[in-house]
């Protein structure tokens, strides 16, 4: 997870999202990381978890948040300039109805992107 900064709002990108298939689910999810910062967004399958362990503001949002509050479908694939002197960094957000997709749903879209030519 990496922190930018816009303007004077905090937004955290590469957050780990999951999907929780219930109330107890969720509640024990929460429950592990309890020093983390959560997103909760209801979902036709449960609830869809954000967490962001490094966070210490509760002036922090979350990236794919925004993007599913304001597109209820997208894919989104942004430079991002500073976090790596060493080689270019992109974050890469994908949102169906108005859901953050969980990783285990984003890495075949990862392997496309990533083998475009350079």
């Amino acid at each position: 997870m990496a922190i930018l900064t816009l303007g004077d709002k905090k937004i955290a990108i590469g957050v780990e999202w999951s999907l929780q298939e219930s109330k107890s689910a969720l509640r024990k999810a929460c429950a592990e990381k309890k020093k983390a910062l959560r997103l909760v967004i209801s979902h036709d399958d449960g609830f869809v978890l954000g967490l962001c362990e490094d966070a210490r503001s509760n002036d922090l949002y979350a990236g794919a948040g925004i993007i599913a509050h304001v597109y209820r479908n997208a894919v989104l694939c942004e430079k991002i300039e500073g976090l790596d002197a060493q080689s270019e960094c992109f974050w890469i957000c994908a949102v169906s109805d108005g859901v953050p997709l969980c990783k285990i749903l984003v890495p075949s879209l990862l392997r496309i992107i990533w083998n475009l030519p350079p």
